[in-house]
């Protein structure tokens, strides 16, 4: 049940099943061993990941099951911390030369760019130039007949009125 706390990314809430009355009859290098992975993952730390796989082993190791789950968690705990060293890389930042940009792009290119330069943060963000889509006709197409019978109807309504 600690395992899966930890695999649902709710690691806080191994420290209260543990602090309970029925879980104190189980303490032993187990459950210590749940709260070293809990305790790392609660602060997203690999290294502290590392150490209690070194300080746990047989503990952790033993049920093959788990050494899977424990893998599959390094593995995101890995994932989650390469994400938030890249977000804050994969924006440019501008200070206070945005409007320059936005009037060099303006002149330079006319409407070729599409995009938001410092939007709020001060970073830009270019969007690829989509393609008129044949749904979208068709649904303009549509909507114009619909237009047209509710005409119809309002016309054959008054008339009978």
């Amino acid at each position: 049940m600690l395992l899966s706390k930890i695999m649902l990314q709710l690691p806080d809430e191994v420290a209260g099943i543990v602090s309970g009355k029925i879980a104190l009859r189980y303490s032993g290098p187990d459950i210590e061993a749940m709260k070293a992975v809990a305790n790392a993952s609660r602060k997203r730390s690999l290294e502290d990941f590392k150490a209690a796989l070194a300080t746990y082993p047989e503990e952790l190791e033993k049920i093959r099951l788990s050494r899977s789950i424990l893998e599959s968690l390094y593995q995101s705990m890995l994932e989650q911390n390469l994400c938030r060293i890249i977000e804050p890389l994969s924006r440019r930042r501008f200070s206070s030369r945005v409007q320059r940009w936005k009037k060099a792009l303006a002149n330079d290119f006319g409407s070729q760019v599409s995009g938001d330069f410092g939007s709020g943060n001060g970073g830009s963000h270019h969007f690829e130039e989509a393609g008129r889509d044949s749904t979208y006709d068709d649904v303009l197409e549509t909507i114009n007949a619909m237009s047209r019978v509710v005409d119809r109807l309002y016309l054959s309504a008054q008339k009978l009125t």
